[in-house]
């Protein structure tokens, strides 16, 4: 089924706004360290790995996934 399908049936899911969907965890893309986030961050937070500090800012893709762009 194509997504063009899924728009005409209506059965595709809505996504939440991205200010609305949080994460709780992320692995550094420099040192690979697993930083665990007990409060969570969502789309445009400001992210510092706690290994090696490096500094990164979270932008949502999908409510699964995001992606961390280097500060």
């Amino acid at each position: 089924m194509s997504a063009k399908d899924l728009e005409e049936d209506g059965s595709a899911a809505v996504q939440k706004p991205k200010a609305q969907i949080r994460f709780t965890e992320w692995n550094c893309p420099v040192c690979e360290a697993n930083n665990p986030c007990e409060d969570g961050f969502k789309h445009r937070d400001e992210l510092m790995c706690s290994y090696c500090g490096m500094l990164f800012r979270a932008e949502t893709v999908t409510e699964e996934r995001f992606r961390l762009i280097p500060i």
